[in-house]
């Protein structure tokens, strides 16, 4: 009976590890986006880097971005608040909750930027904080991390009280609220000042969202709402700084693009958004590309079929409207070729076309078509191709191709910057 029952115990403990193992390799939700301005990315384990809106989940082991100007709110399973300020990086090691229990640890990875935790449900020792140079305990607490770019870590507590400790090693210090932690390096002693604030900036607060900013992560653009994001259709062809095309939809972050002057603009990121209720339009009889909100170069400067909605989306921008008549700022094949090799001719007044628009067509697709954009430093700025049928792979020379001079890329602002 003894062997039976230890043989029961050791079957009942193996199918649990089994479990428990099934269920750390899987995508288990751990919280949701409460708020975001601007823009916010995850990239789950072993997947890609997407685009997130309001009330998507978050999982564990996702790493979560915001890029410049933008800052978000994610909301855990046990009330914990998140706030990620501009150009911030974090990733969710861990999260596990008991509410039956009232048992549970959440493990954060911070890298750069700027971070506030309110605290919930889970146990005071149950939080984990760890930044490149230091890690952070907590006793049930209001309180922010900053992380330079080296790893410097300042912790500033409004309320409550956390530990800081070097991650190399060392004595750990308390903080109280008003005061400030600061640790240089992983072996560096951790120094407390005081004479800091006892109220969180507005920039992570409840409020200070897409809400406040007046553009939601998830909200509409024109056509009747219900999609986000000035993009193009899955097919469309970018001018890469190479010369060659590449469509949208492959394009990766650390890809190169050609923009307006010849610039070579790194993409940063990809939108992926659904068009939803929107509508799609094309060019002077050509294929559907392209939504309403998307900016493109004319020789009266950045027109779009919707400007209210592209304001929307980037204040700083000055866009007219763009309508029958005016002339797009296009470039052909054997040009951008050239200012591919560096060649100033490619880009020249000269070499740069001017595609009078004789008609704007629109037609409604299917809600989950998929859209993309780029996100690029530099000037923000690509070319791109409105003909799917244009070839994906050529041999960059300075030789003139006579068969595709009749193709053209029309010069867009990816909205950012």
């Amino acid at each position: 009976m003894n062997i039976l029952r230890w043989f029961a115990a050791a079957l009942f403990l193996a199918l649990n590890l089994t479990a428990i193992s099934q269920a750390k390799s899987e995508n288990i939700e751990i919280g949701s986006v409460e708020e975001i301005r601007l823009a916010l990315y995850g990239t789950v384990a072993g997947g890609d880097s997407e685009r997130l809106y309001e009330n998507d989940q978050v999982f564990a082991d996702e790493l979560i971005e915001t890029v410049k100007k933008s800052g978000a709110q994610i909301r855990f399973v046990d009330d914990t608040d998140l706030w990620l300020g501009a150009s911030s990086q974090l990733t969710l090691d861990s999260f596990i909750y008991d509410p039956d229990r009232g048992t549970g640890e959440l493990v954060a990875e911070l890298g750069i930027g700027v971070f506030r935790f309110v605290t919930g449900n889970l146990p005071s020792e149950g939080y984990e904080i760890l930044t490149p140079v230091a890690v952070i305990g907590i006793r049930g607490t209001d309180f922010s991390v900053s992380v330079a770019a080296d790893g410097a870590t300042e912790v500033a507590v409004y309320s409550g009280r956390v530990t800081v400790s070097p991650r190399g090693g060392g004595a750990a210090q308390s903080v109280d609220p008003g005061e400030v932690a600061a640790v240089a390096n992983t072996t560096a002693a951790v120094s407390v000042s005081t004479g800091g604030s006892t109220t969180p900036p507005a920039s992570l607060s409840t409020g200070h969202g897409a809400a406040a900013a007046g553009t939601t992560g998830g909200g509409g653009g024109s056509g009747g709402g219900g999609g986000s994001g000035s993009c193009f259709t899955p097919e469309t062809r970018v001018v890469m700084a190479d010369g060659s095309l590449k469509a949208i939809a492959d394009i990766t972050i650390g890809e190169i693009v050609l923009g307006q002057d010849g610039a070579h603009n790194v993409v940063s990121g990809v939108e992926r958004v659904r068009l939803g209720s929107r509508m799609l339009y094309g060019f002077d009889g050509g294929p559907l590309f392209v939504t309403a909100e998307h900016p493109f170069m004319t020789d009266a400067g950045w027109k779009s079929i919707d400007p209210s909605a592209t304001a929307a989306e980037n204040g700083n921008l000055t866009v007219g409207a763009l309508e029958p008549g005016d002339a797009l700022v296009t470039i052909g094949r054997s040009d951008w070729r050239l200012a591919a090799l560096g060649d100033p001719r490619g880009t020249a007044e000269g070499a740069l076309g001017h595609q009078t628009l004789a008609s704007v067509t629109a037609a409604a697709a299917g809600p989950q078509t998929p859209l993309f954009n780029l996100l690029l430093d530099g000037n923000h700025t690509y070319w791109v191709v409105q003909s799917a049928d244009a070839a994906l792979l050529q041999t960059v020379s300075a030789t003139a191709n006579a068969s595709a001079i009749a193709e053209k890329a029309y010069l867009v602002h990816n909205k950012g910057g």
